[in-house]
């Protein structure tokens, strides 16, 4: 664990931790930290059971075989996603990052359901879409832009493209072999908590931490 690039939520003392590999660029991952962030934390990481370490990997994404020019703008939009959020962090540290992860989440929920006739995949990469997530995530932001601007400029992308290559790299050693590296990724105490879909995940982690965890149901 690295505090100054990972983003983590809870205390440092935490007997037990939960590794989250995720990407912007990754629909999959967002769907599932909806359905069980405010659950988590509220059941294991207010009390002090668990820390969260979320440790950002834009580099991964949603892919279309075959479909170059799709693939390179999704790849970029990932990418821009993940050093927005980065930004969040160096203005306001795990906090400030965690509080824009909230919005960029929430912000995204609400424009799939309204692009989800038209578009079926993510990310949707439209002007119009990104237009109204950046309008939605400024005015939601807890930061200024003038607080903001620097970094929006771009002044920590080497750092950021640090973090996100020092993250896949850990990705690639927690899950034992390339071949197997999918997001998201959950490693409780080291454990993967696998699934072969967003349902099986979400049921796993559960289990998973009633097991370990089982002072949290009482």
């Amino acid at each position: 664990m690295d505090p100054e690039l990972d983003i983590i939520a809870g205390e440092m003392d935490a007997p037990h931790s939960l590794v989250v590999y995720f990407s912007p660029g990754c629909a999959t991952c967002l769907q599932i930290m909806n359905e069980t962030t405010d659950d988590l934390t509220r059941r294991y990481v207010d009390p002090g059971h668990l820390r969260l370490i979320y440790r950002d990997v834009p580099q991964l994404f949603s892919y279309r075989e075959g479909q170059d020019d799709y693939n390179q703008r999704a790849r970029q939009a990932s990418h821009d996603y993940g050093y927005s959020l980065r930004c969040y962090q160096h203005v306001g540290d795990s906090a400030g990052y965690l509080q824009a992860l909230d919005i960029f989440r929430d912000e995204l929920s609400d424009l799939r359901e309204t692009y989800a006739s038209e578009y079926q995949d993510w990310p949707v990469i439209t002007g119009d879409f990104l237009m109204s997530f950046s309008q939605g995530r400024t005015e939601r932001s807890p930061f200024s832009a003038q607080q903001l601007g620097p970094c929006q400029a771009g002044e920590h992308l080497e750092e950021a493209a640090s973090a996100f290559e020092r993250n896949a790299d850990l990705l690639v050693e927690a899950a034992g072999d390339p071949a197997r590296v999918v997001v998201p990724a959950y490693f409780l105490d080291g454990e993967p908590i696998g699934g072969s879909n967003q349902g099986a995940v979400i049921a796993g982690l559960e289990r998973a931490l009633e097991r370990m965890i089982p002072e949290a149901g009482e």
